[in-house]
């Protein structure tokens, strides 16, 4: 682990060029458990989103591999992780906003979003596409579940994105989706809500899934712990998940 305070201190991380503090960050959030970081021009997402901060800085961090493997069989195990990832995301936004501070760069970082505990909820739920900038900065695609994908990790990931002025180097955006005729999610889904509709940049949500009518059957997920955030088994299922990454 990087102490925040001797990293902010180190004059030759702090006084160095833009590349240089990209490479720098990348090894200080990876060191402290990021699983994935990339950069992306989101700037053609929503001026009145970005705010005049056009980068967006998008780190992903990995579910445990075995308790997605269980979630169907011990969602209380499943929803205690979830909640669990919180801590370490929090940590790893003070170190983005403390590098970014002291680098002199303006920034926002897009918080952890609350629990949706109902469909009126939802329907006035307003946030910045964490997804669409994962998609941006290479991370992965859409999947049909209308999940962030990724090569290394399927959908067993959570997100955090901070917006920026730096002039950090973009990635490739990922402009098409990758999952070809797989049907995974959408045979799994207890509700019917996925549509079977290929993600591709610009595709709109409601193409893809019922928002509405997943989120209403997440809702009978509620126990003595509070409310699960998925039923998980569109995340288990992905073939991309299964085959990659365990670690």
């Amino acid at each position: 682990m990087v102490a925040i305070d001797a990293y902010i201190r180190n004059p030759t991380i702090k006084m160095c060029e833009p590349d240089k503090q990209q490479a720098e960050l990348v090894s200080l959030l990876k060191a402290n458990g990021a699983s994935l970081v990339g950069f992306g021009d989101v700037s053609e997402i929503s001026a009145d989103l970005t705010h005049g901060l056009p980068t967006a800085i998008s780190v992903a961090v990995h579910y445990d591999y075995d308790i997605v493997n269980t979630l169907d069989i011990n969602e209380e195990l499943f929803h205690k992780h979830l909640y669990s990832l919180n801590e370490p995301i929090m940590k790893l936004i003070e170190l983005t906003e403390s590098s970014m501070q002291a680098w002199g760069y303006q920034f926002k970082s897009i918080g952890i979003p609350s629990p949706i505990e109902s469909n009126k909820q939802l329907e006035n739920f307003c946030q910045f596409p964490q997804k669409t900038a994962a998609t941006r900065a290479g991370l992965g695609w859409l999947g049909k579940s209308s999940l962030l994908i990724t090569p290394q990790y399927g959908p067993r990931v959570k997100l955090f994105t901070t917006l920026t002025n730096a002039n950090f180097a973009n990635a490739k955006p990922i402009n098409n989706n990758k999952c070809g005729s797989c049907q995974n999610c959408v045979i799994i889904c207890p509700c019917n809500a996925i549509k079977n509709h290929g993600w591709q940049n610009g595709v709109e949500r409601d193409k893809m899934i019922d928002v509405y009518k997943c989120n209403e059957y997440r809702l009978n997920f509620k126990t003595t712990i509070g409310r699960k955030h998925s039923c998980g088994l569109c995340i288990k299922v992905c073939k991309f998940g299964q085959s990659q990454n365990k670690g």
